[in-house]
């Protein structure tokens, strides 16, 4: 049996008139396209332009409110930093010790200026660490033991116009830990006869009875030839 095969064309495709065949098969965009696509993209740029300008508008008041309230905004932050901060003239606990410390030892030091020169020197010895394990250094000699450095002064200054008036200036205070501190100083003895002077470095040490020399290191300035 013989199919007879349909003649009917099929559905004819319906090109949009702005394209057209060329020749090779290539598709060409008539210049009626070309004018509609260059509208069309104008106007979606003049709305971008439009809402940008908007933007811009916005964001230059916004900028103009925030430069404006900076100043303000920055007083709110710092009032309310120091409203929330404790307000006191006394001095924070690591603060307050290197200052008693200081403090205690320039007491030490001015207790052996008035017992010397009230020529007490078992009083004066009471500056001093009452241990074996003193020092005192002097000249090119050392002496251990809070009796070894007590007999010292005792032969030295025999007599109350040895002893003479005894001065501490320059005092440097510098505390190394809680426990420890290192005093440097000048000395200076006035007698009828001379007015010797030097200088010393002195170890103090915090200890049950309170801060006392540990180390002292004393030298003298050579007197003037007369």
């Amino acid at each position: 049996m013989r199919v007879a095969r349909s003649t009917r064309a099929g559905p004819s495709i319906r090109r949009s008139p702005s394209v057209s065949r060329a020749g090779d098969g290539t598709f060409a965009i008539s210049d009626f396209s070309r004018r509609a696509t260059r509208s069309w993209d104008l106007k979606i740029t003049e709305r971008l332009l439009a809402r940008d300008a908007a933007i811009g508008t916005r964001g230059a008041c916004v900028t103009h409110r925030t430069t404006a309230l900076a100043p303000l905004h920055s007083a709110l932050i710092l009032f309310a930093f120091i409203a929330g901060s404790p307000v006191s003239t006394a001095q924070g606990p690591k603060e307050q010790v290197p200052s008693r410390a200081v403090s205690e030892i320039r007491s030490v030091l001015r207790m052996q200026q008035d017992a010397w020169n009230h020529g007490d020197i078992d009083r004066f010895m009471n500056g001093y660490a009452h241990s074996s394990h003193t020092v005192f250094v002097s000249e090119d000699t050392v002496r251990r033991g809070w009796e070894t450095v007590r007999d010292r002064y005792r032969e030295k200054y025999s007599d109350r116009a040895k002893m003479g008036v005894l001065t501490f200036s320059d005092l440097e205070i510098v505390p190394l830990s809680p426990d420890s501190a290192v005093a440097l100083g000048r000395w200076k003895l006035q007698r009828a006869k001379d007015r010797p002077h030097g200088r010393f470095t002195l170890i103090f040490r915090r200890l049950p009875d309170g801060w006392r020399i540990v180390h002292d290191h004393t030298s003298a300035a050579a007197l003037p030839v007369r």
